[in-house]
């Protein structure tokens, strides 16, 4: 029943208020009657025209003639013409004019009007037709229009205030008012949505304003710039996970600094100047770690040294200690106990024959070199050239150490620990669903690795399921609660395969499966459209395609085709409230609002809402 009452209400609209005015037409000239009623019942659309036009040249003032001009080039879309008679109609009125005649040139006029984006002139036509004759369906339309010309004009406080004092005087058409009100105050949630993101923005809060953009993708899966604020906010995400990064590695570098660590300090702050050459006083620092660095191996060659001199005093190899506490004195001039035990070492040299002390320098040499210890190789090998320059291959061994030996410098960054830290946060973020996170974290772990695949597909898939949002996550675990395990490990092996062995030995649906789990939405619904173009009787498609374009908030002729199919066939009830929502704006964005189908989507949306309410 309340069906057919809002057909009823539409059909109304869009047949019996366009129809022409053809009984007792009011004019004085009984010819310019004659050629109207002639006009009236012609089929020929120019020929109509023609013989109205010569009407009013007989009667400037007859205002039937005027209106049906108006609404036959209004038929035709000929806007301007159309606007043009029925202005000459309003201007034509006479003390005798018919308020419900004058309330249809009104009405028409500023639909006219607004087709021609003159909101401002449709807005005072409509108000110039609030009160005129005494059709409430009439009056109702003139209100339901009105509040769409301030909607339009992005007046969307004003828009609410209008329709929902309309919905309460024309109860009648409640449902019909409730759904343009539900779309306005859908609106209004969005621009607040808008005003907070650029507010979050502004502030630095890129998380926040990330979580915003998801709510008002959710709130309007089309809306104009979703994809543009996107990329700008991922933009934002990268430089926020860029400076967390350099100040992390900042506080790693002092921590290991603080720790006396000054091999791990000096690594770390080379690694932050490799990303940022300027920042804080991270240049400075690592001249520090390098000094305090180099003093810490200095006196820890010295300690390795005389223990090694000791030693070998010890074994009375007189010449390995020799070596070692020449080092320890080299260091360590002010050192007397190492001059002492060297004076001690040389003494016991002396008592031994030259034979005897070039083969133990020699053989000192040749296990320096085995254990890579190439300074005291070259050390040994010197005092054996010194000796005798032609012993065995000195001259040669230490030509080859000169070559191979540069100084010792610092190490690498492993940045081992503060890697692992990074990882373990991002998939234990992605463990909880924590998305926005996990895609934070795994951009730092990129300005580490840069040519990591796997976490290039981790950041993939984590981006992925950010985009989705709540609801379709919600949707997809109700649907698939009880999927096999093993599904969703093959979907995340083939992300992180897949890259390495292309899509070759694939079928067409898994490919398009691929393109989806990756991201590639444009390429996953190609792939689609191309497979229903040749089999369009697998329905089972049509579900995956519209999701897609659901989220790629596309809402061209062939999106409107499948999402009409889907509502048709009943397909994936889950997604007909995004669908019926696409549906319903692109009709009031058209201009559409009072046609068959509009209708029925519109109501469609009506019946959504009412469902959800009587759940909740």
């Amino acid at each position: 029943m309340h069906k057919n009452k809002l057909l009823q209400f539409g059909l109304t609209a869009c047949v019996l208020l366009a129809s022409q005015i053809a009984v007792y037409p009011q004019s004085s000239n009984q010819d310019a009657i004659r050629l109207f009623n002639q006009a009236t019942s012609e089929s020929d659309p120019e020929k109509k025209i023609a013989l109205y036009k010569q009407a009013v040249e007989l009667d400037p003032t007859f205002i039937e003639a005027q209106y049906n001009i108006g609404l036959a080039y209004k038929h035709a879309k000929d806007y301007n013409n159309s606007e043009v008679y029925l202005n000459n109609a309003r201007r034509a009125r006479q003390s005798g004019t018919d308020e419900k005649l004058l309330a249809r040139v009104l009405y028409h006029l500023a639909t006219v009007q607004k087709r021609l984006k003159k909101l401002k002139a449709a807005e005072a036509t409509l108000h110039e037709a609030e009160g005129t004759g005494k059709d409430r369906k009439m009056q109702s339309k003139v209100a339901f229009e009105l509040g769409l010309v301030l909607y339009e004009q992005g007046r969307y406080d004003d828009a609410l205030s209008h329709l929902r004092t309309s919905q309460s005087q024309y109860k009648e058409s409640s449902s019909f008012f409730e759904n343009l009100i539900k779309i306005v105050e859908t609106e209004v949630q969005v621009s607040e949505l808008e005003a907070e993101i650029q507010r979050s923005i502004d502030a630095g809060n890129v998380l926040q304003a990330q979580a915003q953009l998801q709510q008002l993708r959710n709130l309007k899966p089309n809306h104009a710039g979703i994809a543009e604020k996107m990329t700008f906010i991922d933009s934002l995400m990268n430089d926020k996970a860029k400076k967390e990064f350099l100040q992390d590695m900042y506080e790693v570098a002092t921590t290991h600094f603080g720790k006396g660590e000054f091999e791990k300090a000096a690594s770390s702050f080379e690694a932050l100047l490799q990303h940022d050459g300027r920042y804080r006083d991270a240049k400075a620092r690592l001249e520090e770690a390098q000094t305090r660095l180099a003093e810490q191996q200095k006196q820890q060659e010295i300690e390795e040294s005389y223990a090694s001199g000791l030693e070998a005093l010890d074994q009375e190899n007189w010449t390995r200690a020799i070596i070692a506490f020449e080092r320890v004195v080299e260091l360590d001039p002010e050192n007397q106990e190492a001059a002492r035990k060297l004076r001690t070492a040389n003494r016991g040299l002396e008592s031994a024959g030259t034979e005897t002390i070039l083969r133990q320098y020699y053989l000192d040499g040749v296990n320096a070199m085995n254990n890579k210890n190439l300074s005291a190789a070259l050390a040994s090998f010197q005092k054996v050239y010194s000796i005798n320059p032609r012993y065995k291959d000195a001259a040669t061994l230490i030509e080859q150490i000169k070559r191979s030996h540069t100084p010792t410098t610092t190490a690498a960054l492993s940045s081992d620990e503060y890697f692992n830290s990074l990882y373990d946060q991002a998939t234990t973020a992605m463990s909880e669903k924590k998305w926005v996170q996990s895609v934070l974290t795994l951009e730092k772990l990129r300005l580490l690795a840069p040519n990591d695949h796997n976490l290039l597909n981790l950041l993939i898939q984590a981006k992925e399921n950010m985009k989705l949002g709540d609801e379709t996550e919600a949707a997809s675990a109700q649907d698939g609660k009880r999927m096999n395990p093993m599904v969703y490990i093959g979907g995340f092996i083939a992300v992180l395969i897949l890259p390495v062995f292309g899509f070759v030995v694939f079928s067409p649906t898994s490919r398009a499966r691929i393109h989806y789990l990756r991201g590639n939405y444009p390429k996953a619904a190609n792939i689609y459209e191309r497979m229903l173009a040749r089999h369009p009787e697998r329905l089972k498609y049509y579900p995956t395609l519209a999701n897609i374009y659901l989220i790629l908030g596309r809402n061209d002729e062939r999106a409107l085709k499948v999402f009409r199919m889907i509502i048709d066939l009943n397909l994936a009830k889950q997604i007909h409230p995004q669908i019926n929502a696409v549906l319903s704006q692109k009709y009031l964005s058209d201009g559409h609002s009072h046609d068959d189908e509009a209708i029925t989507i519109l109501e469609n949306e009506l019946k959504a809402v009412q469902e959800n309410q009587a759940k909740s």
